[in-house]
This record gives C-alpha cells, structure tokens and sequence, in this order.
C-alpha cells in the first residue's frame, strides 16, 4: 500500500480519500454504542468530514480551535490526544533596584529633567551617561541648574514565524517566548544596580563631611577635598560629630566566614536611622523595613532560633510560627525581599525617601514591528520586533545617606 503524507496532498487527493473511505466503511458490521448501524455510522462520518473541508463556518472554527490548542493545553489534548507538559529552562532574573531605590518620574514629551542646587555650596551628582557608563557632574550655587541626560534604551531585533500553514496565525505563541517588556526592565534593573554600586561615582561608601577622616578631621592625614561639592553634607556647628554615621556601607564588626544574616543587622539598621534624626528639613529617615536580599541567604536568620524546648521568647516564637520572610523585631515590620542577583553577603536596606531618580517619558517609547512590508520577511511569514525606551538616572552626594548597605559575613 501506497503512503502519502497529508501535508503533500492536494485538495483535491484528500477528498478522493476521504469518499473512498466512506465506501468502504458501509460494508463494515456491527453496531455502534448508541444501536445504529456502524457501517452507516462510519459512511456519515466521512461524509461530514467531506463536506468540512469546503464549509466556510466548519473551516473558521477548526483554525479557531488549531489556534487555541497552540496555547491551550487542554485543548491540545483534545485535539491530540496526548497530555502536554510545558518545559522552560530560561531562568528571570529579579526586578527589584529601580522599585525599592529609586523614585519613578514620568515626564511629558516636552518635559526636560533638570536638577537644581539651592543649598547654598555646589553638590555633585552621578548619573548614567549616553554610553551607559557613570559619570559626575558639579552643580555651582553660579550655575544651580544641570540638565540630566536622557538616552534611549533598545532591546535587540528578534525574529519570530508569524503564522503557519495548518494552524494560522501563531504570533502570540511566539511573543510568549520573547518578553521583550522584560527584557526592557531587566536592562533598566542592570544600569539602576550599576549606578548604585559603581566604585568611584555610585552611592556607598564612608561620608566625606568637615571633621570626619575623609573631611581632613584632626586625626586625618588626608587632604582635604578641594571642591565643596565633593562633601557628602555640612552639618551645623552645634552637631556633635560622633552621633553621625561614617559610613552608608557598614561591615558588621563581629563577621567572620561563617556568619550570616542576623537579628543583629536589624538593630545595626535601626541604629543608622536613629543617628540621623532631626538632621533633614523634610523629616526623618526612617527605614521602610524592606530588605533586599540574596535569596540564598534570607533563611539564615532562622538559625539563630534552636526550634526546641520552652523558647519563651515571642521573637523566636513567631519566627517558629509564621516564617523569616516577615518578622516584627524591635518595634518594626521587616520583610525580607529575596533577590537573585545580589552578590552573596550583602544586603540593601530601604527607607522612606530614595537615593537616586529614575525618568522616564512613555509618550516616546516604541514598540515597532516590520514584516508585511519587507519581501524578505513576509515570504518566509516572518516578523522582526523591538523596543525602545527613553530614560534618565542620577544620583546626587547628599542622597546616598538614603540607601544602606551592610555585609553581614567576611
């Protein structure tokens, strides 16, 4: 016997097949389920199916159907006969920088970020520049406005099929596969992280003031800076020096190489916050309690609690109870924000007020897709996609105070 793929079929050889198998199924005995002959049940099946191939309402829904068991697993079933498991090996990484530390502006078309100086000495600001790298900028009382740089981010051109022969347009399975929006974000993520933690321009690091060793204090052999702007502030007269933190990027004083995330990062924390109360005009800094931290460490706090006997202790009872992820320690709600891309040992503290600035102006961003009108793409039934954001970040010396980073093991 002959074989033919139906793929290779004409129209016409499939309807000669599909009468010749009615022919033969009228001879067949027997009755079906229901009582009614099987040879008459089996001629009417191929006659239905006969004429589905040319009704126009019977063709619409068997390509509605291809269509939604492309995305469907149980319809794929239906349709296969088969139960469908769906694999990715494509891990995210997390999106948490730009949320937690910096704040979101969205700006008009015409609208142009500008930062302005009116402290009463120049400041300095980082911000990402049009190849991506850091940069520092000085802002004079002379001159108390600068223009932050705006860049336009694009993601790569991806390719995908666009429809298929037997089961029509399958754009939207293909753009499952593509997450060009997170990409977008994941980009954005990157650069946040990388001014954060740039080594000369980012935000941590020891507070150069008048006084501290930095500032050229009395125990300092160090120059001291030649720009006013190279301070991270200037405190009042009255301000005794010792209550001021030195740092924004504190090393826990009893590490070692087995130490890990402790209840004790949580009072260092709360001792950073309290050092600088009644400093700022627009309140205090207070912690927000949300921690960001490498996923690999956060259950560690939990050693410190030996889940037996009489523990007496509602801190480690609600630690036993309900979890590491939320606990209320020394008066505040912490949460624990786990997150895949911190390097291990290190954790970043939020608070009410952030350390850097993030534009964005969403009227200029691009989605663009080329086919229909490119030969090259449309006989092959392909599409090609990218996108394209504008954005702008900074961060300017006296908000690094607003972030905190401590390593909790050597």
């Amino acid at each position: 016997m002959k074989l033919t793929n139906l793929g290779s079929m004409s129209m016409e050889e499939l309807h000669g097949r599909i009468k010749v198998f009615g022919a033969r199924g009228r001879h067949l005995c027997g009755r079906m389920p229901d009582g009614q002959p099987l040879g008459l049940a089996v001629q009417k099946f191929f006659a239905d199916l006969l004429v589905s191939t040319t009704d126009p309402a019977q063709i619409a829904a068997r390509n509605e159907f291809f269509i939604r068991a492309e995305k469907d697993p149980v319809a794929k079933m239906q349709l296969c006969g088969i139960r469908v498991d769906t694999i990715n090996n494509y891990i995210l990484a997390s999106i948490n920088i730009l949320p937690m530390f910096f704040e979101v502006i969205n700006l008009a078309e015409d609208e142009r970020p500008v930062v302005q100086n009116t402290t009463d000495q120049e400041i300095a600001i980082a911000k990402i520049g049009a190849d991506g790298g850091v940069t520092m900028v000085k802002i004079a009382k002379d001159d108390d406005e600068t223009l932050i740089t705006l860049n336009y981010l694009t993601t790569k051109i991806v390719r995908y099929r666009r429809t298929d022969i037997y089961r029509g347009t399958i754009v939207d399975a293909a753009l499952k596969t593509l997450r060009l929006a997170y990409d977008l974000k994941n980009q954005l993520d990157a650069l946040a992280y990388a001014l954060l933690t740039d080594p000369v321009n980012g935000a941590f690091g020891a507070f150069i003031y008048p006084g501290s060793a930095a500032g050229a204090g009395s125990q300092s052999t160090v120059v001291p800076p030649a720009h006013i702007s190279d301070y991270t502030f200037l405190p009042n007269s009255r301000i005794n020096l010792l209550n001021l933190p030195l740092t924004n990027d504190i090393v826990m004083s009893d590490n070692s190489a087995t130490t890990s995330f402790r209840y004790k990062v949580l009072a260092t924390i709360r001792k950073y916050a309290d050092q600088w109360a009644g400093s700022f005009p627009e309140g205090d800094l207070i912690p927000s309690g949300r921690i960001l931290i490498p996923g690999a460490d956060a259950s560690d706090i939990a050693a410190e609690i030996v889940p037996s006997g009489n523990t007496n202790n509602s801190v480690a009872d609600q630690l036993l109870e309900t979890g590491y992820a939320k606990i209320n320690y020394l008066g505040k709600n912490w949460e624990l924000v786990t997150d895949n891309t911190l390097p291990p040992k290190y954790c970043l503290c939020e608070f009410n007020r952030k350390a850097g600035r993030a534009y964005f102006k969403p009227n200029m961003d691009r989605d663009v897709i080329r086919g229909a009108d490119v030969y090259e793409l449309d006989k092959n039934n392909e599409e090609e996609r990218w996108s394209q954001k504008v954005y702008g970040f900074y961060i300017s010396n006296p908000q690094r105070v607003n972030i905190l980073r401590i390593k909790y093991r050597s």
